[in-house]
Protein backbone atom coordinates (compact mmCIF):
# COMPACT_ATOMS: atom_id res chain seq x y z
CA UNK A 1 0.00 0.00 0.00
CA UNK A 2 1.24 3.35 -1.02
CA UNK A 3 0.83 7.29 -1.41
CA UNK A 4 0.67 9.25 -4.15
CA UNK A 5 1.95 12.19 -2.80
CA UNK A 6 5.89 13.15 -2.62
CA UNK A 7 7.43 16.08 -1.39
CA UNK A 8 10.15 17.02 -2.64
CA UNK A 9 11.97 16.72 0.53
CA UNK A 10 12.24 14.83 3.52
CA UNK A 11 9.45 16.30 6.34
CA UNK A 12 8.52 14.84 9.91
CA UNK A 13 5.40 12.84 10.29
CA UNK A 14 2.95 15.57 11.35
CA UNK A 15 -0.78 15.74 11.64
CA UNK A 16 -2.16 17.87 9.49
CA UNK A 17 -4.97 20.19 9.77
CA UNK A 18 -7.43 19.49 6.01
CA UNK A 19 -6.81 22.97 4.58
CA UNK A 20 -9.52 25.59 2.22
CA UNK A 21 -9.85 22.52 -0.50
CA UNK A 22 -9.95 20.18 1.38
CA UNK A 23 -6.35 18.70 1.29
CA UNK A 24 -3.63 17.87 3.35
CA UNK A 25 -0.61 18.60 1.49
CA UNK A 26 1.43 16.30 4.08
CA UNK A 27 -0.73 13.70 4.74
CA UNK A 28 1.47 11.15 3.07
CA UNK A 29 3.90 11.91 6.42
CA UNK A 30 0.97 11.25 8.75
CA UNK A 31 1.38 8.55 10.93
CA UNK A 32 -2.17 5.97 9.68
CA UNK A 33 -4.63 5.33 11.94
CA UNK A 34 -2.65 2.88 14.30
CA UNK A 35 -4.23 -0.79 15.09
CA UNK A 36 -3.81 -3.08 17.98
CA UNK A 37 -0.01 -3.99 18.02
CA UNK A 38 -0.51 -7.45 19.83
CA UNK A 39 -0.86 -9.69 17.80
CA UNK A 40 2.11 -8.96 15.56
CA UNK A 41 4.23 -7.48 18.34
CA UNK A 42 4.23 -9.67 21.04
CA UNK A 43 5.99 -13.07 19.70
CA UNK A 44 8.51 -10.06 17.97
CA UNK A 45 9.00 -9.36 21.83
CA UNK A 46 9.78 -12.75 22.61
CA UNK A 47 12.26 -13.39 20.15
CA UNK A 48 14.63 -10.61 21.50
CA UNK A 49 13.82 -10.76 25.24
CA UNK A 50 16.45 -12.67 25.90
CA UNK A 51 19.21 -10.58 24.86
CA UNK A 52 17.88 -7.47 26.81
CA UNK A 53 20.82 -7.14 28.64
CA UNK A 54 22.89 -6.96 25.28
CA UNK A 55 22.18 -3.97 23.11
CA UNK A 56 24.57 -4.86 20.04
CA UNK A 57 22.54 -8.43 19.99
CA UNK A 58 19.11 -7.11 20.76
CA UNK A 59 19.64 -4.42 18.04
CA UNK A 60 20.35 -7.76 15.66
CA UNK A 61 17.96 -9.65 17.26
CA UNK A 62 15.41 -6.77 16.15
CA UNK A 63 16.14 -6.18 13.06
CA UNK A 64 15.69 -9.65 12.21
CA UNK A 65 12.42 -9.87 14.37
CA UNK A 66 10.75 -7.23 12.63
CA UNK A 67 11.90 -7.30 8.80
CA UNK A 68 9.56 -9.44 7.62
CA UNK A 69 6.49 -7.87 9.84
CA UNK A 70 7.32 -4.64 8.60
CA UNK A 71 7.67 -6.19 5.31
CA UNK A 72 9.99 -3.58 3.04
CA UNK A 73 13.11 -4.40 1.62
CA UNK A 74 15.23 -2.94 4.40
CA UNK A 75 15.25 -2.81 8.08
CA UNK A 76 18.04 -1.52 10.53
CA UNK A 77 18.35 -0.74 14.23
CA UNK A 78 20.84 1.57 15.43
CA UNK A 79 21.30 2.00 19.16
CA UNK A 80 23.02 4.87 21.25
CA UNK A 81 26.32 4.63 22.45
CA UNK A 82 27.46 6.04 25.52
CA UNK A 83 29.57 8.92 23.59
CA UNK A 84 26.20 9.96 22.31
CA UNK A 85 26.69 8.06 18.64
CA UNK A 86 24.64 5.68 17.41
CA UNK A 87 25.25 2.78 16.44
CA UNK A 88 23.72 0.33 13.23
CA UNK A 89 24.02 -3.22 15.39
CA UNK A 90 20.85 -4.37 13.83
CA UNK A 91 20.49 -5.18 9.58
CA UNK A 92 18.56 -7.08 8.22
CA UNK A 93 18.16 -7.41 4.12
CA UNK A 94 21.42 -5.76 3.72
CA UNK A 95 23.45 -6.49 0.52
CA UNK A 96 26.39 -5.18 2.30
CA UNK A 97 25.52 -6.11 5.85
CA UNK A 98 29.34 -6.04 7.09
CA UNK A 99 30.02 -2.28 5.93
CA UNK A 100 26.60 -1.21 6.84
CA UNK A 101 26.87 -2.73 10.58
CA UNK A 102 29.84 -0.44 10.92
CA UNK A 103 27.94 2.73 10.49
CA UNK A 104 28.15 5.82 13.06
CA UNK A 105 25.87 8.17 13.30
CA UNK A 106 25.27 11.43 15.36
CA UNK A 107 22.49 14.48 15.66
CA UNK A 108 21.61 15.37 12.46
CA UNK A 109 23.06 13.35 9.88
CA UNK A 110 21.30 11.51 7.53
CA UNK A 111 18.02 10.12 8.21
CA UNK A 112 18.59 8.69 11.55
CA UNK A 113 20.82 11.86 13.04
CA UNK A 114 17.45 13.78 11.45
CA UNK A 115 15.44 11.90 14.23
CA UNK A 116 17.56 12.06 16.54
CA UNK A 117 17.76 16.11 16.44
CA UNK A 118 13.46 16.14 15.88
CA UNK A 119 13.12 13.23 18.31
CA UNK A 120 10.07 12.31 15.83
CA UNK A 121 9.57 10.05 13.00
CA UNK A 122 11.40 11.35 9.73
CA UNK A 123 10.55 10.39 6.04
CA UNK A 124 12.31 10.46 2.53
CA UNK A 125 10.51 9.23 -0.32
CA UNK A 126 14.47 9.13 -2.31
CA UNK A 127 16.69 9.01 -0.32
CA UNK A 128 19.91 9.51 -2.59
CA UNK A 129 18.53 12.98 -4.19
CA UNK A 130 16.39 14.67 -1.29
CA UNK A 131 18.61 17.81 -0.25
CA UNK A 132 17.32 18.08 3.06
CA UNK A 133 19.54 15.04 4.46
CA UNK A 134 22.69 15.15 4.76
CA UNK A 135 25.23 13.14 2.42
CA UNK A 136 27.00 11.37 5.35
CA UNK A 137 25.52 8.04 3.78
CA UNK A 138 24.61 8.54 0.28
CA UNK A 139 26.82 6.44 -0.89
CA UNK A 140 26.08 3.43 1.12
CA UNK A 141 22.89 3.99 0.08
CA UNK A 142 23.70 4.11 -3.22
CA UNK A 143 25.32 1.00 -2.63
CA UNK A 144 22.01 -0.60 -1.44
CA UNK A 145 19.92 0.82 -4.39
CA UNK A 146 17.97 1.98 -1.24
CA UNK A 147 14.52 4.52 -2.92
CA UNK A 148 12.19 5.47 0.26
CA UNK A 149 13.17 5.19 4.19
CA UNK A 150 11.21 5.81 7.07
CA UNK A 151 12.78 5.89 10.23
CA UNK A 152 11.47 6.55 14.01
CA UNK A 153 12.96 7.08 17.50
CA UNK A 154 12.57 4.59 19.97
CA UNK A 155 11.85 6.96 23.30
CA UNK A 156 11.30 6.33 26.60
CA UNK A 157 12.03 8.91 29.73
CA UNK A 158 13.02 11.78 27.32
CA UNK A 159 15.61 9.99 25.78
CA UNK A 160 16.23 8.24 22.24
CA UNK A 161 17.87 4.92 23.37
CA UNK A 162 17.26 3.06 19.67
CA UNK A 163 16.24 4.46 15.71
CA UNK A 164 14.50 1.88 14.05
CA UNK A 165 14.75 1.87 10.28
CA UNK A 166 12.73 0.89 6.91
CA UNK A 167 13.41 1.39 3.57
CA UNK A 168 12.30 0.05 -0.02
CA UNK A 169 14.45 -0.48 -2.90
CA UNK A 170 12.31 1.62 -5.49
CA UNK A 171 10.78 4.07 -5.96
CA UNK A 172 7.60 3.75 -3.92
CA UNK A 173 6.56 4.83 -1.08
CA UNK A 174 7.09 2.42 1.78
CA UNK A 175 3.29 2.54 2.75
CA UNK A 176 0.82 2.73 5.23
CA UNK A 177 1.25 -0.95 7.01
CA UNK A 178 5.01 -0.61 7.31
CA UNK A 179 5.40 2.74 8.49
CA UNK A 180 2.41 2.18 11.15
CA UNK A 181 4.16 -1.03 12.60
CA UNK A 182 7.29 0.73 12.77
CA UNK A 183 5.78 3.29 15.02
CA UNK A 184 4.32 0.95 16.90
CA UNK A 185 7.43 -1.23 17.26
CA UNK A 186 9.52 2.13 18.80
CA UNK A 187 6.24 1.83 21.14
CA UNK A 188 6.14 -1.31 22.12
CA UNK A 189 10.14 -2.00 22.33
CA UNK A 190 11.03 1.19 24.04
CA UNK A 191 11.43 -0.28 27.31
CA UNK A 192 13.62 -3.33 25.95
CA UNK A 193 15.74 -0.94 24.16
CA UNK A 194 16.19 1.56 27.32
CA UNK A 195 16.91 -1.52 29.46
CA UNK A 196 19.69 -2.74 27.40
CA UNK A 197 21.19 1.10 27.11
CA UNK A 198 20.39 1.07 30.58
CA UNK A 199 22.74 -1.64 31.64
CA UNK A 200 25.54 -0.74 28.89
CA UNK A 201 25.37 2.84 30.66
CA UNK A 202 25.64 1.26 34.15
CA UNK A 203 28.58 -0.77 32.86
CA UNK A 204 30.14 2.27 31.59
CA UNK A 205 29.68 4.01 34.86
CA UNK A 206 30.88 1.16 36.88
CA UNK A 207 34.12 1.51 34.88
CA UNK A 208 34.58 4.84 35.07
CA UNK A 209 34.38 4.62 38.90
CA UNK A 210 36.76 2.00 39.22
CA UNK A 211 39.17 4.06 36.98
CA UNK A 212 38.09 6.99 39.61
CA UNK A 213 39.16 4.66 42.69
CA UNK A 214 42.69 3.42 40.45
CA UNK A 215 43.14 6.90 40.33
CA UNK A 216 42.98 7.59 44.03
CA UNK A 217 44.73 4.63 45.14
CA UNK A 218 47.76 5.82 42.74
CA UNK A 219 47.26 9.45 44.66
CA UNK A 220 47.68 7.69 47.92
CA UNK A 221 50.65 4.74 47.46
CA UNK A 222 52.53 5.77 44.36
CA UNK A 223 51.94 9.16 44.97
CA UNK A 224 53.56 8.99 48.57
CA UNK A 225 56.09 6.51 47.45
CA UNK A 226 57.30 8.76 45.11
CA UNK A 227 57.67 11.82 47.29
CA UNK A 228 59.34 9.74 49.80
CA UNK A 229 62.17 8.53 47.52
CA UNK A 230 62.61 12.35 46.42
CA UNK A 231 62.92 12.86 50.33
CA UNK A 232 65.40 10.31 50.92
CA UNK A 233 67.47 11.60 47.09
CA UNK A 234 67.37 14.77 48.64
CA UNK A 235 68.54 13.68 51.70
CA UNK A 236 71.67 11.61 50.20
CA UNK A 237 72.42 14.19 48.00
CA UNK A 238 72.71 16.74 50.60
CA UNK A 239 74.39 15.27 53.57
CA UNK A 240 76.06 12.01 51.97
CA UNK A 241 79.12 13.01 53.39
CA UNK A 242 77.95 13.18 57.18
CA UNK A 243 75.46 10.06 57.13
CA UNK A 244 76.93 7.12 58.64
CA UNK A 245 73.97 4.54 56.67
CA UNK A 246 74.47 6.26 53.16
CA UNK A 247 73.99 2.28 51.77
CA UNK A 248 70.99 1.36 53.74
CA UNK A 249 69.46 5.05 52.54
CA UNK A 250 70.54 4.26 49.14
CA UNK A 251 68.59 0.77 49.15
CA UNK A 252 65.74 1.96 51.05
CA UNK A 253 65.60 4.34 47.77
CA UNK A 254 65.75 1.57 45.85
CA UNK A 255 63.61 -0.81 47.05
CA UNK A 256 60.82 2.21 46.99
CA UNK A 257 61.17 3.00 43.77
CA UNK A 258 60.95 -0.78 42.79
CA UNK A 259 57.46 -0.97 44.76
CA UNK A 260 56.21 2.59 43.14
CA UNK A 261 56.91 1.25 39.38
CA UNK A 262 55.52 -2.02 40.14
CA UNK A 263 52.11 -0.29 41.20
CA UNK A 264 52.48 1.84 38.61
CA UNK A 265 52.72 -0.86 36.06
CA UNK A 266 49.44 -2.76 37.66
CA UNK A 267 47.39 0.29 37.43
CA UNK A 268 48.29 1.12 34.04
CA UNK A 269 47.37 -2.16 33.20
CA UNK A 270 43.86 -2.02 34.49
CA UNK A 271 43.54 1.30 33.05
CA UNK A 272 44.20 0.68 29.56
CA UNK A 273 41.42 0.62 27.19
CA UNK A 274 40.48 -2.97 25.92
CA UNK A 275 38.46 -3.58 22.82
CA UNK A 276 35.64 -6.00 23.48
CA UNK A 277 37.74 -8.51 21.27
CA UNK A 278 40.36 -8.42 23.83
CA UNK A 279 38.35 -8.97 26.86
CA UNK A 280 36.34 -11.25 26.32
CA UNK A 281 37.13 -13.23 29.48
CA UNK A 282 36.17 -10.06 31.54
CA UNK A 283 33.14 -9.53 29.84
CA UNK A 284 32.24 -13.70 30.18
CA UNK A 285 32.52 -12.32 34.07
CA UNK A 286 30.65 -10.11 33.85
CA UNK A 287 27.64 -11.62 32.26
CA UNK A 288 27.93 -14.99 34.85
CA UNK A 289 28.07 -12.11 37.69
CA UNK A 290 25.31 -10.92 36.84
CA UNK A 291 23.26 -13.82 36.08
CA UNK A 292 23.63 -15.33 39.55
CA UNK A 293 22.89 -11.82 41.42
CA UNK A 294 19.56 -11.44 39.29
CA UNK A 295 18.80 -15.52 39.91
CA UNK A 296 20.30 -16.96 42.50
CA UNK A 297 21.72 -20.09 41.30
CA UNK A 298 25.47 -20.59 41.96
CA UNK A 299 27.51 -20.34 38.73
CA UNK A 300 31.10 -20.32 38.05
CA UNK A 301 33.29 -19.17 35.00
CA UNK A 302 36.15 -21.27 34.14
CA UNK A 303 38.82 -19.91 31.73
CA UNK A 304 40.88 -22.35 30.16
CA UNK A 305 44.07 -21.93 27.94
CA UNK A 306 45.62 -18.68 27.43
CA UNK A 307 44.02 -15.92 26.79
CA UNK A 308 44.17 -14.21 23.71
CA UNK A 309 42.62 -11.71 21.00
CA UNK A 310 39.20 -12.68 19.05
CA UNK A 311 37.63 -11.15 16.22
CA UNK A 312 35.07 -8.61 17.21
CA UNK A 313 32.40 -10.66 15.62
CA UNK A 314 33.88 -14.05 16.81
CA UNK A 315 33.58 -12.54 21.12
CA UNK A 316 30.12 -11.17 19.98
CA UNK A 317 29.00 -14.31 19.18
CA UNK A 318 30.50 -16.15 22.57
CA UNK A 319 29.05 -13.83 24.44
CA UNK A 320 25.71 -14.30 22.96
CA UNK A 321 25.86 -17.78 23.59
CA UNK A 322 26.53 -17.38 26.90
CA UNK A 323 23.66 -14.89 28.06
CA UNK A 324 21.76 -17.22 25.66
CA UNK A 325 22.37 -20.21 27.55
CA UNK A 326 22.40 -18.90 31.29
CA UNK A 327 18.56 -17.02 30.61
CA UNK A 328 17.57 -20.80 29.23
CA UNK A 329 18.85 -21.85 32.42
CA UNK A 330 16.86 -19.53 34.50
CA UNK A 331 13.87 -20.57 32.47
CA UNK A 332 13.80 -24.04 31.73
CA UNK A 333 16.01 -26.05 33.78
CA UNK A 334 15.47 -25.67 37.49
CA UNK A 335 19.01 -26.34 37.89
CA UNK A 336 21.02 -25.45 41.38
CA UNK A 337 24.58 -25.06 39.52
CA UNK A 338 25.80 -23.73 36.28
CA UNK A 339 29.80 -23.99 34.81
CA UNK A 340 30.63 -21.75 32.26
CA UNK A 341 33.92 -22.65 30.40
CA UNK A 342 35.62 -20.32 27.85
CA UNK A 343 38.75 -21.96 26.15
CA UNK A 344 41.77 -21.18 24.34
CA UNK A 345 43.45 -23.60 22.06
CA UNK A 346 45.77 -22.81 19.30
CA UNK A 347 43.10 -22.82 16.67
CA UNK A 348 39.58 -22.34 18.22
CA UNK A 349 37.86 -20.73 20.91
CA UNK A 350 35.45 -22.13 22.19
CA UNK A 351 32.16 -21.46 25.12
CA UNK A 352 30.45 -23.95 26.76
CA UNK A 353 26.98 -23.55 29.17
CA UNK A 354 26.28 -26.60 31.53
CA UNK A 355 24.01 -26.90 34.01
CA UNK A 356 22.76 -29.68 36.60
CA UNK A 357 19.21 -29.11 35.63
CA UNK A 358 15.82 -31.36 34.66
CA UNK A 359 17.60 -32.01 31.06
CA UNK A 360 16.44 -31.03 27.17
CA UNK A 361 12.39 -31.54 26.28
CA UNK A 362 11.44 -34.91 24.79
CA UNK A 363 12.27 -35.22 20.55
CA UNK A 364 14.04 -31.76 21.07
CA UNK A 365 15.61 -30.76 17.64
CA UNK A 366 18.08 -27.71 17.03
CA UNK A 367 16.45 -26.71 13.87
CA UNK A 368 17.80 -23.84 11.53
CA UNK A 369 15.71 -20.54 11.31
CA UNK A 370 14.99 -20.96 7.96
CA UNK A 371 13.16 -24.45 8.27
CA UNK A 372 9.88 -24.96 7.16
CA UNK A 373 9.09 -26.66 10.55
CA UNK A 374 8.74 -24.47 13.10
CA UNK A 375 11.96 -24.09 14.90
CA UNK A 376 12.10 -25.01 19.46
CA UNK A 377 12.39 -21.29 19.83
CA UNK A 378 14.21 -18.54 18.31
CA UNK A 379 16.90 -17.66 20.25
CA UNK A 380 18.94 -21.32 19.74
CA UNK A 381 18.42 -20.80 15.89
CA UNK A 382 19.47 -17.74 15.76
CA UNK A 383 22.60 -17.90 17.39
CA UNK A 384 23.23 -21.27 15.52
CA UNK A 385 23.02 -19.48 12.39
CA UNK A 386 25.13 -16.58 13.79
CA UNK A 387 27.56 -19.01 14.79
CA UNK A 388 27.69 -20.94 11.45
CA UNK A 389 28.24 -17.70 9.52
CA UNK A 390 31.46 -17.20 11.85
CA UNK A 391 32.78 -20.62 10.32
CA UNK A 392 32.03 -22.46 13.70
CA UNK A 393 29.52 -25.23 15.15
CA UNK A 394 26.69 -24.84 17.79
CA UNK A 395 25.96 -27.54 19.73
CA UNK A 396 22.95 -28.44 22.76
CA UNK A 397 22.82 -31.77 24.07
CA UNK A 398 21.57 -33.59 27.23
CA UNK A 399 24.27 -34.78 29.77
CA UNK A 400 24.41 -38.40 30.74
CA UNK A 401 24.29 -37.16 34.68
CA UNK A 402 21.63 -35.07 33.79
CA UNK A 403 21.18 -31.06 32.36
CA UNK A 404 21.75 -29.81 29.57
CA UNK A 405 25.39 -28.51 27.83
CA UNK A 406 25.01 -25.63 25.34
CA UNK A 407 28.41 -25.18 23.05
CA UNK A 408 30.11 -23.24 20.70
CA UNK A 409 33.04 -23.47 18.78
CA UNK A 410 34.85 -21.06 16.63
CA UNK A 411 37.82 -21.02 14.69
CA UNK A 412 39.57 -18.52 15.89
CA UNK A 413 43.38 -19.35 14.93
CA UNK A 414 46.23 -18.10 17.71
CA UNK A 415 48.12 -15.11 15.41
CA UNK A 416 51.88 -16.16 14.45
CA UNK A 417 54.27 -15.79 17.02
CA UNK A 418 56.64 -12.36 16.59
CA UNK A 419 60.33 -12.34 15.16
Amino acid sequence: MGHDVKPPGGVPWVETATGDEGEAPLSAMAWPAGSDASDWLRPVRDRIMLDVVDPVALADRAAQALHPAVGLSFTGVAVRQGSGLFAMHGVAGGRNETVLRQIRLSSGQGVGGKVVALRRPFLVTDYVTDPVITPHFRDLAVMESLGGMAAVPVIADGEVSAIIYAATRDASHPGDVGITRLQQAACGLADVFTAAVRHRDAVDRQAAAERLRIAEELHDTVGQLLFTIGVSARRLRVEADGLPDVEDLSAAIQDQAGRATALLRQALGRLTPRAPEESLPVAARLSVEEWVRAGGVAAHLVVVGEPRTVTADGAGALLAVIREGLCNVAKHAAATRVIVTLAYSPRTVEVAVQDDGRGLPARFTLRAVGDSARPDGFGLPSLQRRVQQLGGRLVVRADPQGGTTLRAVLHQPAPPPRT
